[in-house]
């Protein structure tokens, strides 16, 4: 995953980099053919929790950077024509691979949401590009679940925990819109949170062959491919 996490850097350059332009316009009118335009996208792709931050996982074990998990989104968007600034809701959930150590084993995910705001301008590189910088504040709920397998005792326990706190999202993004409703979307995104009180209270704790994290700085970078439809309210 050496090749992902300078994948992502390379094109976090290229977004910020890139020459942006002007709103769309009617070219007979010379004034916007539409009111307000809503954009739905959903995409999916992969995250890397372990390359910066705590990691994922609610214990205290090896970090793995070249670990990635399946991540998807959900983003609606919406922006006047006369403005390059907009907002909406974004939803993302992160999905891990069961990871096996020692004496246990873990998997973990988390679901964040939040409401956006957006700056964008058209004709970003091409006529037809559009670039994006998003950023939020919202909710975030991590989970893990697994088996911790004691040496000293023959039985296995199975756990779950669940945690909630605040957490936060910046991301750049690029379409290139085919037709006009129809776009392709690359994303780059991060998304930080603080997580609180893992497994407190649990009574398996006593019993884990490995030490528990009381606190999650949980910072998540990934990259995700998906669509874009525009609906354009004239």
């Amino acid at each position: 995953m050496k090749f992902s996490r300078n994948l992502i850097l390379l094109l976090g350059c290229l977004l910020t980099t890139a020459t942006l332009s002007a709103q769309t316009i009617d070219s007979e009118s010379n004034v916007p053919s539409y009111k307000r335009v809503y954009v739905f996208n959903a995409g999916i792709g992969f995250g890397m929790p372990d390359m910066c931050g705590g990691g994922i996982s609610s214990w205290d074990v090896p970090k793995d950077e070249d670990r990635a998990g399946f991540t998807s989104s959900l983003q609606l968007m919406t922006f006047s024509p006369r403005s390059a600034f907009g907002y909406g809701a974004y939803y993302y959930h992160y999905r891990g691979k069961k990871q096996k150590y020692e004496n246990m084993d873990e998997a973990s995910s988390f679901h964040y949401v939040a409401p956006q705001v957006s700056f964008l301008k058209r004709q970003t590189a091409f006529e037809r590009g559009v670039g994006y910088i998003n950023a939020g504040v919202g909710y975030v709920r991590h989970q893990a679940k697994g088996t911790l397998m004691p040496q000293a005792e023959p039985s296995q326990t199975d756990y779950r925990t669940r945690v909630s706190g605040i957490g936060c999202n910046i991301g750049l993004a690029y379409e290139y819109i085919f037709d006009s409703n129809i776009a392709l979307r690359l994303s780059v995104d991060g998304i930080y949170a603080r997580l609180k009180g893992l497994h407190q209270g649990n009574s398996y704790v006593d019993r884990s062959p490995v030490r528990p994290k009381e606190n999650i700085h949980l910072f998540v970078p990934s990259l995700e491919l998906g669509l874009s439809y525009y609906l354009f309210h004239r």
